[in-house]
């Protein structure tokens, strides 16, 4: 009797052992796969960067085709190209250019595609990563980018109205305020609508 109790308590120790390898093993698996410096962590990374990398030798190849083609007479600084957002920071930084000169970025550029084209802009003849708070893995991004050359505009996003001298004022067809009236501008229509604060 007493030797089978000592074999069974041997074989329950073991098992116990066993089940702590396990768990440290698979707890290391995880890690290396799934850790901040893993394996699908680096594979994204890796795929990014050469996506980027792959945008900014095309915008390199665009400006120096236009430089070429007007033998020298172009200011770089006015090649511009992008999507919305490029129009979204116009508006809300307030700065001032010539949107004709906008170009379409997916349609001069193959590499940016529609997730690309949220965040990539090229202005004054550079090529910029727009950081925004509501791109998925921005921080990372971010920095990524700048691993590999890649210059960084930092948007906030659009608000309704913006204070230019101590007045509200309009930023595309949103809420500006002045004094103690609250005016909103119908889209589509000219009227104003007036109501008190």
């Amino acid at each position: 009797m007493k030797r089978e109790n000592k074999e069974r308590a041997i074989t329950l120790i073991a098992l116990v052992i066993t089940i702590i390898v396990l768990l440290i093993l698979a707890g290391v698996t995880l890690n290396i796969l799934v850790g901040k410096n893993g394996l699908l962590g680096k594979s994204e990374e890796a795929k990014f960067k050469a996506k980027m990398s792959a945008i900014a030798e095309e915008w390199k190849l665009y400006v120096a085709e236009n430089v070429t083609e007007s033998l020298g007479q172009i200011d770089t600084k006015q090649l511009y190209a992008g999507g919305n957002i490029i129009y979204d920071i116009i508006a809300d930084e307030e700065i001032e250019m010539n949107i004709g000169l906008i170009k379409k970025i997916r349609e001069i550029l193959k590499e940016v595609g529609e997730e690309e084209e949220k965040f990539t802009m090229g202005f004054e003849g550079e090529l910029y990563y727009v950081s925004r708070n509501t791109i998925e893995n921005n921080q990372q991004q971010v920095q990524w980018c700048k691993e590999i050359g890649i210059k960084i505009w930092e948007y906030k996003g659009r608000s309704d109205s913006k204070t230019v001298n101590g007045d509200y004022k309009l930023i595309k067809r949103s809420i500006f305020m002045h004094s103690k009236t609250r005016c909103r501008i119908c889209k589509g229509k000219n009227e104003i609508c007036q109501r008190k604060k």
